[in-house]
């Protein structure tokens, strides 16, 4: 039996669907619900290390939601299976807690974040923009997804160059999942992570 919880209004719950299909275009590694007082916190993986031998960095994309009600639980679900149900209109069953995916044990720090600088949102698109540009240009017809995770790092991993502690990686992921805004995106860091945030999300990398 899994853990049952509701939103605080429609509004929320429409957010949702369109963050996860979002995310949905980047990995298919499931979405992460994990509970703190009056909220889940949900965590996408927009690229993560698919064994010993990739050595790239670690992307996550992270929403806070409210909840009607409390709740407590700390799983990872399937996308398109949430999506479905949150399209329904019902309640969002979590299935019980196993183990964790290897993205989702990767816990970033809670605090000692460091602020390093900030950037305009229009910064940070025009640098998605022209990072997707470069990815589809290096890319073959039909290209397998061990060459698609190849080229993605390889570009990447690149800073972007009006803010260097933000990667172009993260640039994508911020623009991609929708948490470009009219705010600035403002970057922290705290030891190997970095973190960059806007009123509608964040993004942390991991190298």
């Amino acid at each position: 039996m899994g853990s049952v919880f509701t939103f605080s209004d429609a509004r929320t719950r429409d957010d949702l669907v369109t963050f996860l299909q979002r995310a949905a275009t980047f990995s298919d590694q499931g979405v992460r619900f994990a509970t703190h007082p009056g909220v889940v916190v949900v965590t996408v993986p927009v690229t993560a290390s698919a064994g010993i031998m990739d050595l790239g960095s670690t992307i996550l994309g992270i929403r806070v939601v409210r909840l009607a009600e409390s709740a407590r639980f700390d799983a990872v679900s399937p996308i398109a299976a949430t999506v479905e149900a949150l399209r329904a209109g019902a309640d969002l069953e979590i299935p019980d807690a196993g183990a964790l995916p290897a993205w989702a044990s990767i816990s970033p720090p809670r605090g000692g974040w460091e602020p390093v600088g900030a950037t305009s949102a229009d910064v940070v698109r025009a640098a998605a923009e022209t990072t997707q540009k470069e990815v589809a240009r290096l890319l073959p017809d039909s290209p397998g997804e061990a060459l698609i995770r190849r080229i993605r790092r390889e570009v990447w991993s690149d800073p972007v160059h009006a803010m260097p502690h933000l990667t172009r990686g993260a640039a994508v992921a911020l623009d991609g999942l929708g948490f470009l805004g009219e705010d600035d995106v403002r970057v922290s860091v705290a030891g190997p992570w970095i973190r960059a945030s806007t009123r509608l999300g964040d993004v942390l990398e991991k190298g």
